[in-house]
């Protein structure tokens, strides 16, 4: 068969033929980048659906209105530093479709921003445009067909794939945003991603509703600070399994509306997969207790949460018909710190947060040093390792050790990513 090939190539070659050279044509772009001025100052505009790989670099800023897209084959590269501004409009949105990728290297001197136009002039408010919706292809027990509509399909009720990757987020700002679309407010959406999705260093400010939204999915998240949310800090629903550590939920401002500052749920509370997520070293502060909750488990959500500082809340732990969870140990609160509250296990006809006062949990009610977010406790911890291998060692109770301040730089933007007093 060899000596055949041979032959044949021989034949090809003697009779000087070439095969014929078929042109692959050019992908037709389907978005826009137009230079235009607004309010004196020059811009960037992006429109459409961009379903190739553009790169933003830091040398403009850049503006968008109204739905921009990254379509299942494009992929949207962000240079540290730069800044993207939404105008502040109720639909605009910055939305991944599922195969799509986002990839935003930021530095702690310069993160990637995306906000509101209108912070410009000083008047940007909560809820001037949607956020930024990530769709991928990992599992999750529900999708609610309104969001479909404006966002297009994300996670995967079959066919999942939970090791995926939708990008990388590494120092970014997100503020401003949280405006409603199909009913849900967030400013940083995460909808059914999967595990090897980068989400490191990230910054929810002046948001309204949630500041991040976890649909669903894998993914695991660090170093995460939400700061003067209107609803809730962090939320989780839909299946999520993903692991988390080193979370700060830090109010600096009274609020007259009901805040719960994180809110784990399933969504229906049979669906599966149960949302279970894994996490350690948490941070939950608020500057008063009048109507602000520490962390509420409802609707079946299952999880493991260690290492915890839950302060000045009015309600630290609520735990909504979770009874069979807690005494079957696949709802855990362990080595929590609960300082200040007006009612730190919360019990009612739902609630049965009072379950949590186990000795087996090692939950501590006791006061230490915390200025704003920074403080921790060195003793009565769990070892995060022990919880999960992927987990950075940490022997305190607590997200942010004042010895090991991973917040401590302040960014050359006129908001800070890290010291929260420098906003």
């Amino acid at each position: 068969m060899r000596n055949i090939l041979i032959f044949f190539t021989i034949i090809l070659i003697g009779c000087g033929k070439e095969l014929e050279i078929i042109p692959i044509p050019p992908i037709q772009k389907t978005y826009t980048l137009i230079d235009t001025i607004i309010s004196n100052q020059p811009f960037i505009k992006i429109t459409g659906t961009i379903n190739d790989s553009l790169y933003l670099d830091n040398n403009k800023s850049y503006v968008f209105a109204g739905k921009l897209i990254v379509g299942s084959d494009g992929i949207l590269s962000i240079a540290a530093g730069t800044k993207m501004y939404a105008i502040a409009y109720k639909a605009s949105t910055l939305i991944i479709e599922r195969g799509g990728k986002l990839y935003c290297n930021g530095t702690v001197e310069k993160p990637v921003l995306f906000t509101s136009m209108e912070q410009l002039t000083n008047t940007a408010k909560p809820g001037d445009w949607v956020g930024i919706h990530i769709n991928g292809n990992a599992q999750i027990n529900d999708r609610f067909s309104s969001l479909v509509l404006e966002i297009g399909k994300y996670g995967r009720l079959e066919n999942e794939k939970n090791d995926e990757s939708s990008g990388l987020l590494k120092y970014v700002i997100c503020s401003y945003a949280g405006a409603q679309l199909a009913s849900s407010e967030g400013c940083l959406n995460l909808n059914g991603l999967g595990s090897n999705t980068e989400l490191d260093y990230i910054q929810t400010i002046n948001c309204k509703g949630n500041g991040i939204r976890i649909r669903g999915g894998t993914c695991k998240l660090t170093h995460i600070v939400s700061k003067n949310i209107t609803g809730n800090h962090i939320r989780w629903e839909d299946g999520w399994q993903g692991k988390g550590q080193f979370w700060v939920a830090y109010n600096d401002t009274q609020t007259q509306d009901t805040i719960t500052m994180i809110y784990g749920l399933n969504n229906l509370e049979n669906d599966e997969p149960i949302s279970n997520p894994i996490l350690s070293n948490i941070t939950i502060n608020s500057i008063g207790t009048n109507v602000v909750r520490g962390i509420r488990l409802a609707e079946g959500t299952q999880g493991q949460i260690y290492n915890m500082i839950i302060a000045n809340s009015d309600r630290a732990i609520r735990a909504d018909d979770a009874f069979t969870n807690i005494v079957n140990g696949t709802l855990i609160v362990g080595h929590t710190l609960l300082m200040n509250n007006n009612i730190n296990f919360y019990e009612s006809t739902t609630s049965v947060a009072n379950l949590f006062l186990d000795p087996k949990f090692q939950n501590i009610q006791d006061s230490i040093l915390l200025t704003t977010y920074i403080g921790v406790k060195l003793s009565g911890a769990k070892n995060p390792l022990s919880i999960f291998d992927g987990f950075t060692e940490a022997n305190y109770i607590g997200a942010v050790n004042e010895a090991n301040d991973w917040t401590e730089k302040c960014s050359n933007f006129n908001i800070c990513f890290s010291k929260l007093h420098c906003y």
